[in-house]
């Protein structure tokens, strides 16, 4: 397995991959586009060793707040979402964030997702950080019908 940054190249085998693994929120190509080609410092993705996308992981840096950045979107292929690969993923990410010199990684979970909670609380436990929700996020998807709620969370990397 190998973790290697996003190059717009990616754009479409990252889409292909997050529509093949449900729950995870298809954006548009050109969404992933701006993504790689302007942040690509805090994109990654992972391919097993046949070259085979098995884990991707994305983020920004706040405009406002260059100590913090946003953990976008981190997927892991479903049958391999017990692996060490989200933590690996983080991992890189946390790694890349610090590069930046970011000292607090943020997030959004929806709240019935129990199990990326889960991991983003081992995740800070096994460095020592200091795991906080922040805030919540709530707005009307009238495109999509729907109501959306997330709560952000935050990761203090200073120990």
């Amino acid at each position: 397995m190998r973790i290697r940054p996003c190059t717009a190249e990616d754009v479409d085998a990252v889409r292909t991959f997050v529509r093949a693994n449900p729950p995870l929120d298809l954006h548009s190509a050109f969404s992933y586009w701006v993504l790689f080609s302007y942040q690509n410092d805090l994109c990654f993705v992972m391919e097993d060793d046949d070259g085979r996308l098995v884990g991707f992981v994305s983020g920004v840096t706040c405009a406002h707040d260059r100590g913090i950045c946003y953990l976008w979107q981190l997927a892991v292929d479903s049958a391999l979402r017990r692996s060490a690969i989200a933590h690996q993923l983080t991992a890189e990410f946390h790694a890349a964030a610090r590069r930046l010199g970011c000292t607090r990684i943020q997030f959004s979970i929806d709240p019935a997702n129990v199990p990326s909670l889960s991991a983003a609380q081992r995740f800070a436990a096994k460095y020592g950080f200091a795991m906080k929700k922040v805030s919540a996020v709530s707005f009307r998807d009238s495109i999509d019908g729907v109501d959306v709620h997330e709560d952000v969370y935050e990761i203090d990397m200073i120990q």
